[in-house]
């Protein structure tokens, strides 16, 4: 569906499926485990994870909160460059990769993990499809980063005296594929990822780790939420739309000289 541009921007992309909880998750891993290994992800790590919640006295609205902690294990499958990984919870399948070389070897590479999953627990039903591509925009040959973005999503930095510390724009909007978020933030320093994106198990290609300076992050998160029966042909769907979706975002947010540039 599209051609890899030779500087592409990309450098970070995520894919998640929600289904229904598995609670006894524990005793499918092993035949999880070594089908993953097979898919070419034998870096196998059990991550636990505390969450805080807050539960107020249904009884008395007035009363305080009483803290509760839930623990949750995550299971990781990484592959051997530490480029590309699945997060398998008792809800939900994720893949992230920065890794990414064409749509259709992506959605492959997803695909084949979520047939595994699901051959082997027989998931009932699906209720969010999420794809989401972060691309780090920064001057290639010393020109103002003006130059590679829209004015629609350039703020007011150079309209207001002082020092700048960042810009921030989003839309949202929606359509029969779902919800779209396009967000794009201009910031001084170090490519990094938003705050929800914070604890992610992958490394990042050299040329953004070593960049220090002005950039944009186009952050461009497609996604529906439905109860559908499950259907790994009904996924992939989905995740087309989504994908035209993100593109859109994308496109709509870069100048035709940063995509001349990118070729």
């Amino acid at each position: 569906m599209g051609k890899k541009l030779s500087n592409a921007p990309l450098y970070y992309t995520v894919v998640q499926v929600q289904f229904n909880p598995i609670l006894n998750l524990d005793s499918f891993m092993p035949a999880i485990q070594s089908e993953m290994r097979g898919l070419g992800f034998p870096d196998y790590k059990r991550e636990v994870r505390q969450r805080f919640f807050l539960n107020p006295d249904q009884h008395n609205p007035n009363s305080q909160s009483v803290p509760s902690i839930i623990q949750e294990n995550r299971n990781l499958f990484g592959d051997i460059e530490g480029l590309s990984k699945f997060i398998l919870d008792n809800n939900a399948l994720t893949f992230e990769t920065t890794n990414y070389e064409t749509y259709e070897t992506f959605v492959k590479c997803f695909s084949a993990g979520l047939g595994v999953v699901h051959n082997i627990i027989n998931l009932a039903f699906t209720e969010r499809v999420g794809l989401r591509y972060l691309d780090a925009v920064f001057p290639l040959n010393g020109e103002p980063l003006n130059e590679y973005l829209v004015n629609e999503v350039r703020g007011l930095k150079n309209m207001i005296a002082g020092n700048f510390v960042h810009t921030y724009t989003e839309t949202v909007t929606e359509n029969d594929a779902g919800q779209l978020i396009s967000r794009v933030i201009i910031r001084n320093g170090a490519v990094g990822l938003p705050e929800d994106l914070a604890m992610q198990h992958v490394r990042f290609a050299h040329k953004f780790v070593s960049y220090e300076g002005e950039h944009a992050i186009i952050d461009s998160d497609a996604f529906t939420l439905m109860r559908q029966p499950f259907s790994l042909d009904g996924i992939k769907k989905t995740l087309e739309k989504l994908h035209i979706n993100a593109g859109d975002s994308f496109k709509a947010s870069v100048s035709d000289y940063a995509l001349q540039t990118w070729q």
